[in-house]
This record gives C-alpha cells, structure tokens and sequence, in this order.
C-alpha cells in the first residue's frame, strides 16, 4: 500500500507531529481516533480531518473534564496571525487532496509553516 506524509494536531499532547501512514480512509481513521469526521479544506488546498462528533463525545475530554481543541493561523509575522479555520475540537489531521480524484496525496504544509493556538473548554459550548 502506498505511504502519505500525512502531520497529527494533537491538542491533547499540544504536539504537531508528521506521520507516514497509509492511503486509504482507515489510516485518517485511527490516526486522529475517529468513530467520523468531517473535512476542512486549508487555502494550499491541503484539508484537515477532525473529529465529526467531537463537540458531543466524551473521548475528546481531558483528565480535568475539559474538551481540548486547536485553531490553525496562517502566520504573517512575530506579531500578526489570520485564523484560517474555526474552533476545531479533538486532533486535526492534514493531508493533501488530488482535485481531480479526491484522492488523498502528500500534505503540502510543512510542520514549520503551521501556527497553532491550542484550548481548553468546558462542556457548555
């Protein structure tokens, strides 16, 4: 099977990792721990998985009861960020996307082009 570069925005160990994993659907599946989930695309045309129940699951809290999340900023300089997707509970996990397949390809994004604001929120939202 072939291998992707695929990075993991793990809210929970407040990493950004890259990770080789198989193509396929079942890969994005047990990198990120999804039962499902739902698919933001990024401006490079990269797309990150999250967790499409994670609002509504308990695997998404941490040891206090608090759910753990992450934001994706597109970082301009040391002083300014623009926020390139909403409020995004549970792990994140970017891969490319061939347009004209669908299928998944190679991530674009480097781990270093990545800025990352993680959170930690109570179960009222």
């Amino acid at each position: 099977m072939k291998k992707l570069r695929a990075i993991l925005i793990d809210p929970f160990t407040m990493n950004i990792t890259e990770h080789e994993i198989d193509s396929g659907i079942d890969a994005i599946y047990k990198l990120g721990q999804y039962e499902s989930f739902d698919v933001i695309e990024l401006p490079n045309g990269d797309t990150i998985y999250v967790d499409d129940e994670g609002l509504f699951k308990g695997r998404q809290q941490d040891a206090t009861g608090m759910k753990r999340g992450f934001v994706v900023l597109k970082h301009e300089d040391d002083f300014n960020h623009s926020v390139l997707t909403p409020p995004l509970i549970g792990r994140g996990v970017i891969l490319g996307v061939n347009k004209n397949t669908g299928n998944s390809i190679n991530v674009k994004t480097k781990v270093s082009d990545l800025a990352v604001a993680f959170f930690r929120t109570s179960n009222s939202i």
